[in-house]
Order: structure tokens, then sequence, then C-alpha cells
């Protein structure tokens, strides 16, 4: 049985963090790493099945930055 791929709602924060991600070439796994989170937690924010403190979502997006 074929694993459909969930997508977050568009316009999320969710859904912008994945597409920042993505777009910079990052895994979830590396994106967790660099910022002290499990892979499942990022994937949980993604999703929008968790949510981010201001400051924690400044600061994964500063990795991101950093990681170009």
């Amino acid at each position: 049985m074929k694993r459909r791929k969930r997508t977050p709602e568009p316009g999320t924060v969710g859904e912008i963090l994945r597409r920042v991600r993505e777009r910079e070439g990052l895994t979830l796994g590396a994106l967790g790493e660099s910022a002290g989170l499990s892979f499942g937690f990022i994937s949980e924010v993604e999703l929008n099945t968790r949510v981010l403190t201001r400051p924690r979502l400044e600061q994964i997006l500063s990795l991101i930055k950093a990681n170009k």
C-alpha cells in the first residue's frame, strides 16, 4: 500500500516552513538536528498539528537562513 504524502494547508506557518525548508534543500532530520528538535516535531509543525512559539520559529528560520 502506497503512503499518501500529507501536505499542510496553504498559507499556514507549517506550509511556509516546509516550502522554505525544501527550497533550501534541507531534510526534516537535518533541520530538526540543527534546531535541537526531533524529525517528528518539525513534521508536526509543518502539518499544523503542533504549534511553535515565536522565538522557536525565529530560531528555525535563522538556521535555515544560515544554511545558505
